[in-house]
């Protein structure tokens, strides 16, 4: 994971990383089937430890469908980020199509996305499973 992506969205990195000792039995890659569903557990266990005030799961009908709405308050406006949940950030690319202005956020299992548009950001669960076994 991009230092700039944990520092951007990441409130208390060791609080973080001391949760995911907790969850060392968690692996991505036997939850059979269950893939995209294991992470957005993930990202529900570790949201108290990321800086947004508030996240919607769902979609608003009235817009694109996508798997969640984070808000973040950055100096004196309320942010809007829009979440994908992938096992991969390269499924985003097949399943969803947006607007080059749009912010969107893909919180997925591992960043294999070598070409990830600029207006793509990609927080990748993997790494801080590594970072925590360093630190145990």
């Amino acid at each position: 994971m991009k230092d700039e992506i944990i520092k951007k969205y990441v409130k208390d990195l060791d609080g973080l990383l001391k949760e995911v000792t907790l969850m060392e039995e968690v692996n991505a890659y036997n939850w059979q089937g269950k893939k995209e569903e294991m992470v957005i557990f993930l990202f529900g266990r570790l949201f108290r430890f990321l800086k947004f005030d508030s996240v919607t799961i769902g979609h608003d009908p009235h817009e694109k469908s996508f798997d969640a709405i984070a808000y973040t308050q950055e100096s004196e406006e309320v942010r809007k980020i829009i979440i994908e949940f992938e096992v991969w950030s390269s499924n985003f690319k097949w399943e969803h199509e947006t607007e080059p202005n749009q912010r969107v956020l893909i919180v997925c299992w591992e960043d294999d996305w070598k070409e990830c548009p600029s207006n793509l950001e990609v927080f990748d669960l993997e790494p801080l499973w590594r970072q925590a076994q360093e630190k145990v």
